[in-house]
């Protein structure tokens, strides 16, 4: 699993960025942590994975792009994202944007 430069983050400090990525990679249960992924396709440019299912279907193709604490806070990170990208680009191609990032 990659991940961009710049997670995006909501319910957790930014000081906890690491330690959780270390904990994911590692396979820990985590709580109500969600993983906001980038999707594959431009239909569904974000995937939300509760991180407890998910780490063992990630490969190293999959782009973590942000998590949350609980699946609430990972839809708002969601909708965060959509903003910020369309306020930078005037578009929502989400995929796109994290691509040449």
């Amino acid at each position: 699993m990659r991940s961009v430069k710049q997670i995006y983050t909501l319910g957790f400090l930014e000081e906890q960025i690491d330690e959780l990525l270390k904990m994911i990679l590692h396979g820990d249960a985590i709580g109500n942590l969600y993983l906001v992924m980038l999707g594959k396709r431009k239909e569904e440019p974000i995937v939300i994975y509760p991180a407890w299912m998910s780490v063992a279907h990630l490969i190293e193709e999959d782009v973590l792009v942000g998590f949350a604490d609980g699946k609430e806070n990972a839809f708002r990170l969601v909708e965060s994202i959509i903003s910020d990208i369309y306020e930078e680009t005037y578009d929502v191609n989400v995929i796109e944007y994290f691509q040449n990032k």
